[in-house]
């Protein structure tokens, strides 16, 4: 986006000092845009992810996993297999 568009935009990685974290956040105009929490095969939204989507009002929130089939949304955070999560990118 940045390079193409010309938009401000950051990847990062989003740590407090109560050591909360998520593994991914990117931020447009200096702003929380997107997080990602990656995991291997649990299905339950990570607290962290949660947790810092209330308190940054982050707009789109999402809990990919690498072994597991299901996708649904609960507090306005998506948990989908990774498959479907990359085969969605442009």
């Amino acid at each position: 986006m940045e390079d193409a568009e010309g938009q401000k935009v950051e990847l990062r990685y989003l740590r407090d000092t109560s050591e909360r974290e998520v593994d991914f956040l990117v931020t447009w105009n200096s702003r929380p845009w997107l997080a990602v929490e990656a995991k291997v095969g649990d299905t339950e939204i990570a607290p962290s992810l949660r947790y810092f989507r209330s308190r940054l009002a982050i707009p789109h929130c999402y809990q990919v996993v690498l072994d597991g089939t299901s996708d649904y949304a609960k507090d306005g955070i998506r948990c989908l297999p990774a498959a479907r999560f990359f085969a969605g990118l442009p």
